[in-house]
């Protein structure tokens, strides 16, 4: 700027022109200097507290201050600074100048427009800033839960995609960022509601980011520079003409009384003209000073106080500023790397060639972004995200270099355990059912380049439910772990063991030689379960039941080898349970038929295809049917009639036992009520309950809703249970039973003498009936052992009260037998001796003359 200096005879004719003037103007008002000063005054308030108010909401954007008291005060304050304008002695509006009101006015409406944008971006910013904090957790959350792969990499990818996004690090983030939500919200459509809540509500934060990042950007920017400073400009310069032309005016009017001055006149009007030119490019210049001031203040601020490392360098790469956030990660002090270059921090994972292509796209864009390995002072290495960016001059010249990184050593950690989640079961540490399908993989890809063989082995645990229901889920986990490290101890260092889920694990033998080498160290496994395992004070035993399949005999791709293990096992578990079976080609036909079975048995009940016939228990003593037992019967449009034997166990394994077992019940009651319509009174229906019926958390309500429905007593309806489902739980059996004897039923104990048989326990459940297994009756009168059996089971329901029912009554002298027997309670026959089972229909007459065939 050149300000031309004022000639001297221009301050001696103002001077006496002054003089003039004050002799002719009357005194005592307010002069229009005083007018301008006090509006100018209030101008530049507003030009301070817009300067003022940028400075804070950058502080804001950029995490600087932590709440908006300090933008609050400004906004307030220019809200007051404006109404001054338009009253008082500076007032600038309202003084008959349609140009300057409507200037006014439109000064009003953009200070009005400025602190919309600044509600704006305190809103936005308040999300912005809420969603980067929750991330993390939101992420934290999701990894104390069991985490499909899937999920997990997504979660990674989003979490990792937004962080850098959020905090500015890379604006072509967005499209990754909002694919990683879509990702995220489609893998927990079907997830379960706590999972697919934690999941949502990381995606929901991600995508505020996605959304407030870059409004909260463009909100600063048109905070920072306003359309309010032109208008003031604008505002102040027509104010300062409008009171110019009136001192013209009344110069004017008093010129005759100035005629000899009116030379001076003209040449000081002249001298003023150029003054005030000199003196608006003046003020533009101090204005555009004091804006370069505090822009160098605001960055100096955020350089002092960025949460990333910056480094600033002259055009040789040497350094010449750090902030705090530099010595932070990396432990140098300023005075410690300034003259230096980066490569003080050098740790040698990168080539040269890195370095050399670094620099190649540092010179060719001015710009270079990515991730690399460098060293702290203590000698630690980190990993952190570099963004560099050359620095030019007017004539295209790098005159400095400014460097921005973060430390992503958490965001390493993170991803490192979010690899682990993916791979490894967290309770045994062992590999999961991922990471074992890319070993078996991998062991398929080696046997089949050099002709080797592999086994695969599935092993469960056998009655590891008990230990889980009846010590507790904690006891149950810890054995699992105890389990696992078992395993791994057995096996060699090339083998796997991975956690397939549940009480199941399976096991990779690599470069077997022979099935009986793969036989002797399944053997092995059985031989060292054999031992307890000590678990939170508890001695536990536990035992495996292996399915063993070989590669490439059985099979030679991994879905096939996975099947045949999981049916061998299987078969393993049928024979008894601690022993191993190898897998034929014979079982995945039974498999297939099973399956079919099933298959048709899920449209049995809708189809008609099931049917109840009704086998009568004729009591000696009262020489009459009292009872009649419920057999389920099944005749198949496909498969014609099929064998109980052969599709219970299919139903109990599947679970459709429990709609069956349902239909079973009710339709007992039906057939019971509508013999009791008919004028057959004092008559038992016994339904035999299966254990995963006994199981039932709701069973006892059913009995209760099925008896009101069809208006029976409660004795009326004689529920039976094996030994083995009231001995799985008893605590809970106990509870269950009384439940039902509450209801008035009788129960009955099926099969007795072939389970625990256990006289304490016996005691303690509130029974009516014990129920002769046919096993003991069939060698009656020729075999000793079933002759004392069923004599003492005689007795001991005798002498506990209870009724004694003898299944597979089918010969004369088996009548004989029990009819010689002397019993206090009732002695009950069943079998064909006394009838065959028959259909409801049949049964009739038979129930109203209570005879038998």
């Amino acid at each position: 700027m050149n300000v031309r200096r004022i000639p001297l005879w221009s301050w001696l004719s103002a001077a006496l022109l002054a003089l003039l003037l004050l002799l002719a103007l009357a005194a005592g008002s307010l002069s229009n200097g005083r007018r301008i000063a006090l509006a100018g005054d209030a101008l530049d308030v507003l030009d301070e507290q817009q300067a003022r108010l940028a400075e804070n909401v950058l502080k804001l954007r950029y995490g600087l201050v932590a709440n908006y008291d300090g933008v609050n005060r400004i906004v307030a304050g220019t809200a007051a600074a404006a109404a001054a304008l338009g009253a008082g002695d500076g007032a600038i509006a309202s003084r008959g100048n349609a140009r300057i009101d409507e200037l006014y006015r439109r000064y009003l409406e953009a200070l009005d427009e400025h602190r919309e944008r600044v509600e704006r971006f305190k809103s936005a910013n308040a999300v912005l800033k809420n969603s980067l904090h929750y991330l993390p957790r939101a992420v934290d959350e999701l990894r104390h839960r069991v985490v499909a792969p899937r999920l997990a990499e997504h979660v990674g990818d989003l979490y990792s995609a937004t962080l850098r996004y959020g905090t500015g690090a890379d604006d072509s983030l967005a499209a990754r960022v909002a694919e990683g939500v879509r990702a995220v919200r489609a893998d927990v459509r079907d997830a379960p509601p706590p999972l697919r809540r934690n999941a949502l509500n990381l995606a929901a934060h991600a995508e505020a980011i996605l959304r407030f990042r870059p409004l909260a950007d463009e909100l600063t920017r048109q905070i920072v520079f306003p359309p309010t400073a032109p208008l003031a400009r604008e505002l102040s310069r027509a104010f300062q003409e409008d009171v110019l032309a009136g001192e013209r005016q009344a110069d004017r009017f008093r010129l005759g009384l100035a005629a000899l001055a009116g030379a001076l006149l003209l040449m000081l009007l002249f001298s003023l003209r150029r003054l005030m030119r000199n003196a608006r490019q003046l003020e533009d210049t101090v204005d555009e000073l004091h804006a370069r001031e505090n822009d160098l203040q605001l960055a100096a601020t955020v350089f002092a106080n960025s949460p990333y490392g910056i480094t600033v360098t002259d055009g040789a790469a040497r350094i010449l500023r750090v902030n705090p956030a530099f010595s932070a990660i990396t432990g140098y002090r300023q005075e410690e790397v300034a003259g230096k270059t980066p490569a003080v921090l050098k740790s040698g994972a990168h080539s040269k060639e890195f370095y050399q292509a670094m620099w190649r796209t540092l010179g060719e864009q001015g710009r270079w972004k990515g991730e690399l390995q460098n060293r702290r002072k203590d000698g630690s290495i980190y990993p952190e995200w570099l963004s560099i960016r050359a620095v030019k001059d007017a004539r295209g010249d790098v005159t400095h270099y400014v460097a921005i990184f973060s430390d992503l050593s958490e965001h390493k950690e993170s991803e490192r355990r979010l690899e682990y989640l993916a791979n490894y079961d967290t309770l045994t540490g062992l590999p999961n059912r991922v990471l074992f399908q890319d070993r078996l993989n991998q062991a398929l890809a080696h046997m089949t380049r050099h002709s080797r063989m592999l086994a695969l082995m599935y092993a469960g645990l056998d009655h590891f439910k008990v230990i889980n229901e009846s010590l507790g889920v904690d006891v149950g986990d810890a054995l699992l772990k105890a389990v696992g490290g078992r395993l791994l101890a057995c096996l060699r260092e090339t083998d796997t063991v991975c956690r397939l889920g549940g009480d199941q694990f399976a096991i990779l033998l690599d470069d077997v030689r022979s099935a009986a080498d793969v036989a002797t160290k399944a053997q092995a496994l059985l031989d060292e379960f054999e031992a307890p395992f000590e678990v939170d004070g508890h001695e536990l035993f536990t035992t495996l039941s292996v399915g063993i399949t070989l590669a490439p005999l059985d099979a030679g791709d991994a879905a096939t080898l996975q099947r045949n293990a999981d049916i061998a096992m299987y078969g393993a578990k049928e024979l008894g349970r601690n022993t191993l079976k190898f897998y034929s080609a014979d079982m995945s036909a039974r498999m297939k038929e099973a399956l079919r079975i099933e298959n048709g048995l899920r449209h049995a009940i809708d189809a008609g295809e099931l049917t109840l016939h009704y086998q009568p228990q004729w009591c000696l003593h009262r020489r009459r049917v009292v009872c009649v037992e419920a057999l389920l019967r099944w005749n198949s449009a496909e498969f014609g009639t099929v064998a109980p034997s052969t599709f219970i166990p299919i139903a109990e394994k599947s679970g459709l036992i429990v709609p069956i077992g349902e239909w079973v019940l009710r339709r007992a009651c039906a057939q019971v009520a509508a013999w009791q319509a008919a004028g057959v009174d004092d008559l038992r229906v016994a339904v035999n309950l299966s254990a995963v019926q006994f199981r039932q958390t709701d069973l006892v309500e059913l009995v209760r809703r099925t008896l009101v429905e069809y208006r029976l007593a409660g004795h009326q309806l004689e529920l039976e249970i094996t030994e083995g489902a009231v001995m799985e739980d008893v605590e809970r059996s106990i509870a269950t039973l009384n439940g039902l004897r509450a209801l008035g039923c009788e129960i009955a104990v099926d099969d007795f003498g072939t389970g625990y048989s256990s006289l304490n326990y016996l005691k303690q459940f509130p029974i009516n009936t014990l129920k002769i297994d046919q096993s003991f009756v069939r060698g009656l009168g020729h075999n000793r052992d079933d002759d004392a059996v069923v004599n003492a089971i005689v007795s001991l329901g005798s002498s506990l009260s209870l009724k004694i029912v003898a299944e597979g009554v089918e010969l004369d002298e088996q009548r004989r037998f029990f009819e010689g027997m002397r019993s206090d309670h009732d002695l009950l026959l069943q079998g064909y001796h006394v009838c065959r089972p028959i259909p409801p229909e049949e049964i009739a007459a038979l129930l109203k003359g209570r005879e038998t065939r």
